[in-house]
Parts: C-alpha cells; structure tokens; sequence
C-alpha cells in the first residue's frame, strides 16, 4: 500500500471485488511463503485476542468443482486446523455463502491478516495484488459477476 499507510481496516469493502493475475508470479509465491513462516505470530496473537479482535485467513476453498482464494474470519485453531466463516461472498464456489463454516489447514493457507492497535497486521499478498493492480497487471472482477 503506498501513500500515507496502509487504510484502516474498518474502509475495507464489505465484499472486496476478485483480482486475477495472469499466472502466479515470484513475489506472489515469496508473499504466501511469508505468509507461512510468520504463522507462528498470527498463532499467537489469536490465542491472546481480545473479545472485539478480528483475524482472518486466506485460503483455497473448494465446493468440489470450483475453487477459489477467499478470506476466511478465524473462529478456532485446532493444531494444524483453521476453523472459520467465509469473510465474503464467494464468486464460482456452489452451495456455500458468506458466512458459511469451513476448514482449512496451515499448509492450504495463502495469506493472513489481523488488527493490532487498529492497523492491520499480515496481508502479505494484498500488498503484491495492490502493486499489480496499480501497474495494470491484474484485472478487477465484481463479486457478483464475470
């Protein structure tokens, strides 16, 4: 995020829009590798959470014809199990909704992000498709639509 700082995450769009990028570029697979090796650090802000904290992961989800990257907010983490609620409506997932209770596990996890003192924490390939975005690398697709 360039400018003043990354936005508070309360100016988030409720349904943020999908972006694709034409193939899986290097600082794409260097964000989600971040990702996973600051775990440990997201594991441990959660178990220390407060009542009004907000955490979530991204991760493939599937309905078994369709898959997608969507953000999922954490409810429990089980050992290598991340239990949660789909954060936003999916776009070609069938028969699951915003809300809905899905499973994932560490090794599936692309990405992750929490609200320390009101700024967020992770995020790591929000960054990389907001580099893509403003360079013209990326296409922008509404939730609800092609």
């Amino acid at each position: 995020f360039r400018g003043d700082g990354p936005r508070p995450f309360r100016d988030y769009p409720p349904n943020p829009p999908v972006i694709e990028i034409a193939a899986d570029p290097p600082e794409m697979q260097a964000a989600v590798a971040e990702a996973r090796r600051r775990w440990p650090e997201f594991a441990a802000a959660f178990e220390n959470r407060g009542p009004k904290h907000f955490f979530s992961v991204k991760a493939e989800v599937s309905d078994g014809q369709h898959s997608e990257f969507i953000w999922i907010n954490v409810t429990a983490l089980e050992d290598e199990r991340i239990v949660g609620r789909l954060g936003n409506e999916p776009v070609a997932l069938r028969g699951l909704k915003e809300g809905d209770i899905v499973n994932t596990t560490v090794g599936e996890l692309n990405d992750w992000m929490y609200i320390r003192d009101g700024d967020p924490v992770g995020g790591f390939t929000v960054q990389v498709l907001a580099r893509h975005m403003e360079s013209g690398t990326s296409h922008k697709r509404p939730v609800n639509g092609p």
